[in-house]
């Protein structure tokens, strides 16, 4: 998980730094946006997405999410469902929204790295 947030703010940074005079990402950027995309919301066949793993901590957990954790999960969701970010700005908000958020409501969880 911890190396999954650490994508996530670089994602943040490159967001930040990485755009062309079109406001859209740089090619650099974008890789690091698809990249970090991919881990978020794409399974592969050797580890589960951050997004198949929090399915995997709330089947688990076989109580109800408290409010932290589903505003948290509807964000993850929302996030997937809009593809990847191709603005710096869209990029650093689902970077430092998640990560943040991710690591406070569901500690102990086990995602892709």
């Amino acid at each position: 998980m911890k190396t999954t947030l650490a994508a996530l703010a670089a994602l943040a940074a490159l967001g930040l730094a990485g755009c062309n005079a079109q406001g859209q990402l740089d090619p650099s950027a974008q890789a690091a946006a698809t990249a970090t995309y991919d881990r978020v919301c794409v399974d592969s066949p050797s580890q589960p997405s951050v997004i198949s793993a929090i399915r995997a901590y709330i089947a688990a957990s076989g109580t109800a999410l408290n409010a932290q954790q589903t505003n948290v999960w509807n964000a993850v969701q929302s996030m997937c469902q809009a593809g990847v970010p191709t603005t710096p700005a869209a990029a650093a908000v689902d970077a430092l929204i998640t990560a943040a958020a991710i690591q406070k409501a569901f500690p102990g969880m086990k995602a892709r790295m």
